[in-house]
């Protein structure tokens, strides 16, 4: 795809959530006001008469809507967007986030220089209908995360480096790979993953997918210590989940995986839907539709998972068994994995009860309220500039 129509499309993949959805596209709309970006909005609702409404309302050409009846899962929704996306470069986010209203200067930085993906630090937000078991200074609703020492200087990565430590992680560091999800990637860069594997999106969720196979296809990408996107946590999304720790269930159950990822499940991988399996279960999926060499390591991926999520033990038990039985060793290694992640996850703790953590926390009425206080950067490409 060589034809551009606009310098930046945002992609937003929705289904059954017109109450974050509308709140969202009107803020976007709100604050962002260059021409040169477009709004995809994907919708795969059970009825969308009520959304048509909504949009016919609008009156700004900037928001494409698009909606596809029937059972999807997320990746074809995903794809059905960025099929219909015009811009040279695109972000791809849900439909509780944002993006900051300064991202057109971003791309246009990036096309100045002809950077093919940029990742940063973003912000988060946390609706006021999500529900906590315990709420604290943090983890509240209405909270927006600012990042600390925000800069404007661009940071080089490499590709191949990062998607290593990932790998040697079991998935459990993926922090600072190139993305699309909450990243911004040149249209190209899309285009050449699906060259390679057939389709732009190789892996069962969305996120860890579209990063593995960025890192496969392209040498270097920049960081910006920016939140040039602000994730969204609402009752229903995955933040709003795990914090009701309702952030599992059974494979067979989730409509919105692919059936072939249900039919063709790892089985070095826990029979089961959370954050730590379903991340697992993609990176070994983009591995072999790129037909890799490298290795996942998966005592590091259990030990992981038994620190973050000691409630699946019986269904990692059953993987362990299978990966250990040749050599029982590795289970003193998945210890000691467990160990050191617990201790990360103790000294968290610690720092964001004492407040020494690396965001300031803001109480947002509203995702309006949340984009005005980031308008209120005053933010000019000509301010960017390269670490040296």
């Amino acid at each position: 795809m060589e034809n551009y129509n606009k310098l930046l499309s945002v992609i937003i993949p929705t289904k059954n959530r017109y109450e974050c959805l509308y709140p969202v596209v009107s803020a976007l709309l709100k604050y962002i006001e260059s021409e040169n970006v477009e709004f995809i909005i994907q919708d795969n609702s059970d009825v969308n008469s009520e959304a048509l409404l909504f949009f016919n309302t609008l009156k700004d050409d900037r928001v494409k809507y698009f909606y596809h009846p029937g059972n999807m899962s997320i990746i074809e929704n995903t794809i059905l967007a960025i099929d219909n996306a015009a811009g040279k470069y695109q972000i791809f986010i849900g439909d509780d986030d944002l993006v900051s209203p300064y991202i057109y200067e971003f791309a246009l930085f990036m096309d100045k220089e002809n950077i093919k993906s940029l990742v940063y630090n973003p912000a988060y937000y946390w609706w006021n209908t999500v529900e906590f078991i315990n709420e604290t200074y943090f983890h509240r609703k209405k909270a927006l995360w600012l990042p600390n020492n925000q800069l404007l200087q661009f940071v080089e990565k490499n590709s191949d480096e990062e998607l290593n430590i990932m790998l040697e992680s079991g998935a459990g560091i993926f922090q600072g790979l190139p993305k699309f999800y909450h990243g911004i990637v040149r249209r190209d860069v899309l285009e050449e993953i699906k060259n390679i594997t057939g389709t732009y999106l190789p892996g069962a969720s969305p996120d860890i997918a579209f990063s593995t196979a960025i890192a496969f296809v392209i040498d270097k990408y920049f960081y910006v210590n920016f939140p040039v996107s602000i994730f969204g946590a609402s009752k229903n999304s995955g933040g709003g989940m795990t914090a009701r720790n309702k952030h599992y269930g059974k494979i067979e159950e989730q409509k919105h995986l692919p059936k072939k990822t249900i039919d063709n499940w790892n089985p070095l991988v826990p029979k089961i839907w959370s954050e730590k399996t379903i991340y697992a279960q993609t990176v070994t999926e983009v591995l072999s539709e790129f037909n890799s060499s490298k290795k996942f390591n998966y005592i590091s991926f259990y030990g992981t998972m038994l620190a973050y999520e000691p409630y699946l033990f019986s269904e990692l038990l059953k993987s362990v068994k299978k990966y250990c039985q040749k050599n029982i060793i590795d289970l003193v290694k998945i210890s000691l994995v467990f160990f050191k992640k617990k201790t990360g996850i103790w000294y968290r703790k610690i720092r964001f009860l004492s407040k020494t953590n690396q965001y300031n926390v803001i109480i947002a009425e509203d995702v309006d309220y949340v984009m005005k206080t980031l308008k209120e950067s005053k933010i000019e490409a000509s301010q960017f500039h390269f670490k040296k």
